[in-house]
Protein backbone atom coordinates (compact mmCIF):
# COMPACT_ATOMS: atom_id res chain seq x y z
CA UNK A 1 0.00 0.00 0.00
CA UNK A 2 1.08 3.64 -0.07
CA UNK A 3 1.31 4.14 3.42
CA UNK A 4 3.51 1.28 3.73
CA UNK A 5 5.60 2.10 0.94
CA UNK A 6 5.79 5.74 2.29
CA UNK A 7 6.91 4.58 6.03
CA UNK A 8 9.65 2.28 4.18
CA UNK A 9 11.17 4.21 2.12
CA UNK A 10 11.15 7.85 3.63
CA UNK A 11 12.95 7.12 6.88
CA UNK A 12 16.10 5.68 5.17
CA UNK A 13 19.42 6.84 5.81
CA UNK A 14 20.88 6.91 2.32
CA UNK A 15 19.54 9.35 -0.10
CA UNK A 16 16.93 7.77 -1.95
CA UNK A 17 15.43 9.04 -5.33
CA UNK A 18 13.01 7.83 -7.98
CA UNK A 19 13.10 8.75 -11.78
CA UNK A 20 10.49 7.86 -14.20
CA UNK A 21 12.20 6.14 -16.68
CA UNK A 22 10.05 7.17 -19.72
CA UNK A 23 11.07 11.26 -19.12
CA UNK A 24 14.18 10.80 -16.65
CA UNK A 25 12.73 12.96 -14.31
CA UNK A 26 12.87 12.51 -10.55
CA UNK A 27 9.27 11.74 -9.11
CA UNK A 28 9.88 11.10 -5.55
CA UNK A 29 12.53 11.52 -2.95
CA UNK A 30 13.37 10.75 0.70
CA UNK A 31 14.33 13.56 3.54
CA UNK A 32 17.54 12.33 3.10
CA UNK A 33 17.92 13.49 -0.53
CA UNK A 34 16.78 16.68 0.39
CA UNK A 35 19.58 17.32 2.91
CA UNK A 36 22.50 15.51 0.55
CA UNK A 37 21.55 17.74 -2.27
CA UNK A 38 20.75 20.70 -1.01
CA UNK A 39 17.41 21.23 -3.13
CA UNK A 40 13.96 21.91 -1.58
CA UNK A 41 11.61 19.27 -2.09
CA UNK A 42 9.16 21.17 -4.93
CA UNK A 43 12.77 21.35 -6.78
CA UNK A 44 13.95 18.18 -6.96
CA UNK A 45 11.14 16.89 -8.20
CA UNK A 46 10.86 17.23 -12.32
CA UNK A 47 14.53 17.54 -12.37
CA UNK A 48 16.43 15.64 -14.68
CA UNK A 49 18.22 13.02 -12.21
CA UNK A 50 21.18 13.66 -14.64
CA UNK A 51 21.99 16.68 -13.50
CA UNK A 52 22.88 15.37 -10.06
CA UNK A 53 25.82 13.68 -11.56
CA UNK A 54 29.22 15.18 -12.26
CA UNK A 55 29.01 12.95 -15.71
CA UNK A 56 25.63 12.87 -17.34
CA UNK A 57 26.59 10.27 -19.31
CA UNK A 58 27.33 7.54 -16.90
CA UNK A 59 24.02 8.35 -15.25
CA UNK A 60 21.82 7.34 -18.43
CA UNK A 61 24.03 4.39 -19.08
CA UNK A 62 23.88 2.79 -15.47
CA UNK A 63 19.93 3.59 -15.65
CA UNK A 64 19.57 1.69 -18.99
CA UNK A 65 21.29 -1.09 -17.42
CA UNK A 66 20.07 -0.98 -13.71
CA UNK A 67 21.74 -3.18 -11.03
CA UNK A 68 21.96 -3.90 -7.48
CA UNK A 69 25.72 -3.65 -8.21
CA UNK A 70 27.32 -0.56 -6.36
CA UNK A 71 29.50 1.85 -8.65
CA UNK A 72 31.17 4.71 -7.45
CA UNK A 73 30.19 8.08 -9.11
CA UNK A 74 30.73 11.71 -8.43
CA UNK A 75 27.60 13.36 -7.78
CA UNK A 76 26.68 17.33 -7.48
CA UNK A 77 24.83 19.53 -4.55
CA UNK A 78 22.81 22.60 -5.13
CA UNK A 79 25.70 24.61 -4.74
CA UNK A 80 27.88 23.33 -7.23
CA UNK A 81 30.37 20.97 -4.66
CA UNK A 82 31.09 17.39 -6.06
CA UNK A 83 31.76 14.55 -3.98
CA UNK A 84 31.90 11.18 -3.90
CA UNK A 85 29.32 8.85 -3.84
CA UNK A 86 28.15 4.69 -3.85
CA UNK A 87 25.13 4.26 -5.92
CA UNK A 88 22.48 1.42 -6.31
CA UNK A 89 20.13 1.62 -8.88
CA UNK A 90 16.78 -0.60 -9.55
CA UNK A 91 13.82 -0.76 -11.71
CA UNK A 92 9.80 -1.78 -10.55
CA UNK A 93 6.80 -0.91 -12.07
CA UNK A 94 4.89 1.36 -9.88
CA UNK A 95 1.32 2.94 -10.63
CA UNK A 96 1.72 2.08 -14.31
CA UNK A 97 5.46 3.86 -14.38
CA UNK A 98 9.04 2.42 -15.47
CA UNK A 99 10.56 3.57 -12.39
CA UNK A 100 14.63 3.67 -11.17
CA UNK A 101 15.39 3.40 -8.11
CA UNK A 102 18.12 4.93 -6.82
CA UNK A 103 19.93 5.05 -3.72
CA UNK A 104 23.38 7.30 -2.86
CA UNK A 105 25.47 6.78 -0.36
CA UNK A 106 27.67 10.26 0.43
CA UNK A 107 31.86 8.45 0.56
CA UNK A 108 33.22 12.26 1.43
CA UNK A 109 33.66 11.19 5.30
CA UNK A 110 34.91 7.85 4.33
CA UNK A 111 37.57 9.84 1.84
CA UNK A 112 38.39 12.09 4.32
CA UNK A 113 39.05 9.04 7.08
CA UNK A 114 41.32 7.18 4.62
CA UNK A 115 43.00 10.15 3.37
CA UNK A 116 43.96 10.92 7.22
CA UNK A 117 44.82 7.28 7.43
CA UNK A 118 46.87 7.22 4.63
CA UNK A 119 49.19 10.34 5.72
CA UNK A 120 49.03 9.22 9.81
CA UNK A 121 50.56 6.33 7.88
CA UNK A 122 52.94 7.78 5.91
CA UNK A 123 54.55 10.16 8.64
CA UNK A 124 54.65 6.91 11.06
CA UNK A 125 57.03 5.41 8.17
CA UNK A 126 58.79 8.16 7.63
CA UNK A 127 59.61 8.07 11.29
CA UNK A 128 60.16 4.75 11.69
CA UNK A 129 62.67 4.21 8.11
CA UNK A 130 65.79 6.02 10.04
CA UNK A 131 65.65 4.96 13.52
CA UNK A 132 68.84 3.17 14.96
CA UNK A 133 66.55 -0.23 16.00
CA UNK A 134 65.06 -2.92 13.50
CA UNK A 135 61.84 -2.13 12.42
CA UNK A 136 59.86 -4.77 10.02
CA UNK A 137 55.86 -5.19 9.47
CA UNK A 138 54.98 -8.52 8.36
CA UNK A 139 51.19 -9.51 7.45
CA UNK A 140 49.24 -12.39 9.04
CA UNK A 141 50.90 -14.61 6.38
CA UNK A 142 54.12 -13.24 7.58
CA UNK A 143 55.01 -11.93 4.39
CA UNK A 144 57.20 -8.64 4.81
CA UNK A 145 54.93 -5.36 4.46
CA UNK A 146 57.54 -2.70 5.90
CA UNK A 147 61.07 -2.52 6.54
CA UNK A 148 63.20 0.36 7.76
CA UNK A 149 66.84 1.28 7.02
CA UNK A 150 68.35 -0.99 9.75
CA UNK A 151 66.20 -4.04 8.79
CA UNK A 152 67.76 -3.73 5.28
CA UNK A 153 71.36 -3.77 6.74
CA UNK A 154 70.74 -6.64 9.38
CA UNK A 155 68.95 -8.79 6.71
CA UNK A 156 71.45 -7.65 3.80
CA UNK A 157 68.36 -7.61 1.37
CA UNK A 158 66.68 -4.12 0.34
CA UNK A 159 63.05 -2.91 1.11
CA UNK A 160 61.90 -4.12 -2.23
CA UNK A 161 63.64 -7.30 -1.98
CA UNK A 162 62.13 -8.05 0.85
CA UNK A 163 58.26 -6.93 0.17
CA UNK A 164 55.64 -9.29 -0.06
CA UNK A 165 58.03 -12.29 0.92
CA UNK A 166 58.45 -14.77 3.45
CA UNK A 167 61.90 -15.02 5.80
CA UNK A 168 62.07 -18.63 4.30
CA UNK A 169 61.79 -17.55 0.62
CA UNK A 170 65.03 -14.65 0.69
CA UNK A 171 66.70 -14.78 3.91
CA UNK A 172 69.23 -17.22 3.95
CA UNK A 173 69.20 -19.93 6.77
CA UNK A 174 72.20 -18.99 8.76
CA UNK A 175 70.57 -15.84 9.89
CA UNK A 176 66.47 -16.68 9.80
CA UNK A 177 67.37 -19.64 11.74
CA UNK A 178 68.40 -17.20 14.75
CA UNK A 179 65.11 -15.36 15.24
CA UNK A 180 62.57 -17.32 12.86
CA UNK A 181 61.55 -19.72 15.95
CA UNK A 182 60.93 -16.75 17.53
CA UNK A 183 58.76 -15.57 14.77
CA UNK A 184 57.09 -18.82 14.66
CA UNK A 185 55.98 -19.39 18.03
CA UNK A 186 54.40 -15.49 18.20
CA UNK A 187 52.60 -16.66 15.47
CA UNK A 188 51.18 -20.01 16.76
CA UNK A 189 50.43 -18.77 20.72
CA UNK A 190 49.49 -14.87 19.04
CA UNK A 191 51.17 -13.90 21.82
CA UNK A 192 54.75 -11.91 22.14
CA UNK A 193 57.90 -13.43 21.91
CA UNK A 194 61.35 -12.27 22.50
CA UNK A 195 64.91 -13.09 22.83
CA UNK A 196 68.17 -13.11 21.78
CA UNK A 197 70.01 -13.69 17.82
CA UNK A 198 72.72 -12.70 15.90
CA UNK A 199 72.63 -11.51 12.49
CA UNK A 200 75.78 -12.38 10.04
CA UNK A 201 76.30 -9.62 8.47
CA UNK A 202 80.01 -8.91 6.19
CA UNK A 203 80.88 -5.81 8.32
CA UNK A 204 80.57 -8.35 11.65
CA UNK A 205 77.87 -10.58 13.59
CA UNK A 206 75.08 -8.28 15.20
CA UNK A 207 74.31 -9.40 18.49
CA UNK A 208 70.18 -8.24 18.79
CA UNK A 209 67.46 -8.43 21.10
CA UNK A 210 64.20 -9.23 19.34
CA UNK A 211 60.82 -9.35 20.12
CA UNK A 212 57.87 -9.63 18.07
CA UNK A 213 54.44 -8.82 18.79
CA UNK A 214 51.25 -10.41 16.90
CA UNK A 215 48.36 -7.53 16.21
CA UNK A 216 44.88 -9.11 16.77
CA UNK A 217 41.59 -8.43 14.57
CA UNK A 218 38.49 -8.46 16.30
CA UNK A 219 37.73 -11.82 15.84
CA UNK A 220 41.56 -12.91 17.26
CA UNK A 221 42.67 -13.79 14.34
CA UNK A 222 46.91 -12.36 13.30
CA UNK A 223 46.64 -9.46 11.42
CA UNK A 224 50.24 -8.17 11.40
CA UNK A 225 52.97 -8.99 13.13
CA UNK A 226 55.30 -5.94 14.55
CA UNK A 227 58.88 -7.28 15.36
CA UNK A 228 61.76 -4.80 16.86
CA UNK A 229 65.30 -5.61 17.58
CA UNK A 230 68.15 -3.58 19.47
CA UNK A 231 71.62 -4.02 18.75
CA UNK A 232 73.06 -5.14 22.29
CA UNK A 233 76.23 -5.45 21.60
CA UNK A 234 76.85 -1.65 20.86
CA UNK A 235 75.06 -1.86 24.79
CA UNK A 236 78.20 -3.78 25.95
CA UNK A 237 80.98 -1.87 28.28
Amino acid sequence: SEERYRRLFYPISDAVLREDQGNETIIDNNAAAITLYGYPARQLIGMKLSSLFVDPDRCHAILQNPSRTTVVLSQRKEDGTAFPAEISVYRFIHRGLVVAGITVRDLTGQRRKEESQRQEEEEFRGAVRSMPAFFAIYDKERRYRFVNTTAESWLQQSASALEGRTDEEIVSEAVRQSYLPMLLDACNTKSPRSGQCIFQNPQGPVEATMKFTPILDAAGQIKQVVAVGWDTSEMKP
